[in-house]
């Protein structure tokens, strides 16, 4: 910075992940300030016993090729 070189030319800023975020600003902070913009996508299907607390899917092959035919 003494030779003339602005903080924009030797310094690099980098957002930090949602994981780091919420340790940093506490979870409940977190979810009020950044949960409305949050979109967690539901997981993958399962085979899990019976005794899963879970909701089971629903699903034929009839709705799931509807497009197809």
């Amino acid at each position: 910075m003494a030779a003339g070189f602005g903080e924009e030319k030797i310094y690099t800023k980098k957002l930090l992940g949602i994981t780091a975020m919420e340790r940093l600003v506490g979870k409940g902070q977190f979810d009020e300030l950044l949960g409305p913009y949050i979109i967690k996508p539901p997981g993958k299907p399962r085979l899990v016993g019976v005794d899963d607390k879970r909701p089971e899917i629903k699903s034929t092959a009839e709705i799931d090729f509807k497009e197809e035919m």
